[in-house]
């Protein structure tokens, strides 16, 4: 009877010895595993998730993480339940590209769950403008900041767009000059920058290139009586205030054109899927010259782009794939348990977010994304044929796994944050259309 109790406890204990090693392997695998990225794209497949898909897998073997691509939603709800989801698969980083306004709750529920969470090409002034929770979620801990859209990378079209503007008006005849330039933006409530933007290449147009205030078509459109602060930057009294797409409905009123029939080169920050069918509504697509800001592939920009089809569209800028990697490299160093020492320097200012102090934080977040201006053919062509939006090959990406593990503390302890952000926005040297051009030659 003794023996037989000594077997069963023999037994017993190894039974408790296998399954003790196993969860211990287990929870080791757990620790030592690859985090899991998840990038929330406004879009639930096309060419757009293709090229995130050929980008990250390209970096994601030496940089040591898996990832997944999915679409945000349609709405507020959808995107804060998808994002739940991901938490509750063990995703521990998130980087979006969508503000619905609610980035405060979605931080907030990331922090709480030690999830990174970062964005690109979005300046998320939904959320900044909101009545609830504004700028707390920038000082978040979990909150690894990223790239805005259509703020400072404004600079990088504008120079091109008002250059090319400035010859197409010299070409009009005579009488065709008067009411010729025209300004659409996106809802200031979306993109404050874009104001002052529109603004500043107003000037350039008038003071770098002498082209004469009746050369703007500005019937119907109101000044301002006084300075306003919008987005944080000044805009002058007695400044125009250009038409924008309406928030609610989500279209541009075709007032504007109607008002100025003599409008023939425009100038939208409003984004291409918005302006296009303002332009066709108002039966404009065949007599007018647009630069456009957004791009996704869209026939009806390609078609009629530069000397194509009714050669609408001269001009377009996008934010490159390669963007992503800004907001990823800073999620792989903490979550390995590394930071940039600068950053965390400057960040120690802003313990407190104050109205003194927050539109600085903005800027040390967020950053302006690097910029892509297509002005020609050889650009277009270019970008579809040899970059890896166009091509969904990691091959054509500007940047490599090589080139973001110098750029990580984890991988090269004088790493700063003051290079990753050299390196990722208006002014990059890696990635540019130029460099984009040059990879074409190869």
């Amino acid at each position: 009877m003794r023996k037989k109790t000594l077997h069963l406890k023999l037994a017993l204990f190894l039974v408790l010895l296998v399954v003790s090693t196993q969860l211990f392997a287990a929870g080791a695998q757990e620790k030592t595993g690859k985090p899991k990225i998840v990038v929330f794209t406004l879009k639930s497949s096309g060419q757009l998730n293709d090229a995130f898909e050929a980008f990250l897998t390209s970096v994601s073997t030496e940089l040591g993480f898996d990832f997944s691509v999915r679409y945000k939603g349609d709405n507020a709800s959808e995107y804060l339940a998808k994002i739940q989801t991901a938490i509750a698969e063990g995703f521990k980083g998130i980087i979006t590209m969508k503000d619905e306004g609610n980035t405060n709750e979605i931080v907030a529920l990331c922090e709480e769950n030690e999830v990174y969470f970062g964005n690109i090409w979005n300046n998320q002034g939904s959320s900044l403008n909101a009545s609830s929770g504004g700028f707390n979620f920038l000082n978040s801990p979990y909150f690894v900041g990223g790239l805005t859209d259509c703020e400072d990378s404004m600079a990088s079209e504008a120079a091109a767009y008002t250059s090319a503007v400035a010859k197409a008006y010299e070409t009009l005849p005579a009488n065709q000059k008067p009411g010729s330039i025209g300004f659409v933006t996106m809802p200031p409530a979306w993109q404050p920058n874009q104001v002052s933007a529109c603004e500043a290449m107003y000037q350039t147009l008038k003071t770098t290139y002498k082209i004469p205030e009746t050369a703007f078509a500005t019937n119907g459109i109101a000044k301002r009586a006084e300075q306003q602060m919008v987005g944080g930057t000044p805009v002058p009294a007695g400044s125009y205030i250009w038409p924008s797409m309406d928030i609610t409905s989500k279209k541009l009123e075709s007032k504007y054109f109607d008002q100025n029939p003599n409008l023939q080169l425009l100038i939208s920050t409003l984004a291409y899927s918005f302006i296009n069918p303002a332009l066709d509504s108002a039966n404009k697509l065949a007599s007018m010259n647009v630069w456009v800001t957004g791009f996704d592939n869209e026939p009806a920009l390609i078609n009629n782009f530069g000397t194509k089809g009714n050669m609408t569209y001269q001009g377009s800028r996008t934010a490159p794939i390669e963007s992503l990697a800004m907001p990823l490299v800073q999620i792989l160093d903490n979550l390995a348990g590394n930071a940039y020492p600068d950053k965390e320097a400057a960040m120690a200012e802003f313990k407190t977010i104050t109205n003194a102090n927050k539109f600085r934080l903005r800027n040390l977040q967020l950053h302006a994304s690097p910029t892509m201006v297509i002005i020609d053919d050889a650009g277009m062509d270019a970008y579809l044929n040899h970059n890896v939006y166009g091509t969904a090959k990691g091959s054509d990406s500007l940047i490599d796994a090589a080139t973001l593990k110098n750029l990580m503390v984890t991988y090269n302890s004088k790493a700063t944050y003051a290079d990753l952000v050299k390196t990722f926005t208006t002014n990059s040297s890696i990635i540019s259309m130029e460099k984009v051009l040059e990879h074409a030659k190869q």
